[in-house]
């Protein structure tokens, strides 16, 4: 199934197309950051271990 991604609203003084490019940028940089988070908590338990008291555990 595809989705219609064109924006139905945009901001004022900014096109259709323009508003389709920097939300599909803001969209990349979003699922980025969300691959990130995984990568740093490893990174995290390597070095100081799971049982540090300065982080919160996520598990």
């Amino acid at each position: 199934m595809t989705q219609d991604l064109t924006p139905q609203y945009t901001v004022p003084g900014l096109g259709r197309g323009a508003t389709g490019r920097l939300t599909g940028m803001l969209r990349l940089r979003l699922h980025a950051a969300g691959d990130l988070h995984p990568a740093l908590e490893h990174v995290r338990r390597n070095v100081v271990g799971p049982h540090f008291i300065g982080w919160p555990s996520t598990g």
